[in-house]
């Protein structure tokens, strides 16, 4: 019975861990960022959820697996591979976002990009699978975005 119990508590750990980036993943993130973007202040394997800013049931909620990046002028969600190591597939620049929102779902935690216009995904960190967002990487994306954001001076209005 001891032995059980062991044997699943290191499942429930290891399944709740957020996979680290190696040196050699950062440098590929790093060189992929182009320079208008700025510096890389935050990357994380995570999952981005188009047009979600909230939770919906399971198998009708798009997940897209990859790793988001934090810049000091933008936020990039990018996929393994391409010309330089990562490919692009969302870019929100800083000034467009309105607000950042946490949004808690039992052990579940997403940001919430709102941005000018109407336009909202949620990103999360991921626990490598695609499947579950957890709460630590996802709170100091979260710190972060707000910091630059209110670093930032307000987009001028054209």
């Amino acid at each position: 019975m001891k032995r059980i119990a062991l044997i699943a508590l290191a499942l429930l750990t290891s399944a709740c861990t957020t996979p680290v980036l190696t040196s050699d993943e950062m440098k590929r993130i790093t060189a992929s960022v182009d320079a208008e973007d700025g510096a890389v202040l935050f990357a994380n394997v995570a999952i981005w959820l188009p047009g979600s800013s909230d939770y919906r049931f399971k198998a009708v909620e798009p997940k897209v697996p990859g790793v988001a990046v934090v810049t000091s002028k933008a936020l990039l969600f990018q996929q393994w591979g391409g010309n330089r190591g990562m490919t692009n597939l969302k870019r929100i620049p800083i000034p467009e976002i309105e607000r950042a929102v946490l949004l808690p779902f039992g052990r579940s935690l997403r940001v919430a990009i709102h941005q000018r216009g109407g336009a909202v995904d949620s990103f999360a960190s991921s626990d490598g699978g695609g499947e579950l967002s957890l709460e630590p990487g996802t709170r100091e994306m979260h710190r972060i975005l707000t910091e630059v954001k209110g670093q930032l001076p307000p987009p001028s209005a054209n």
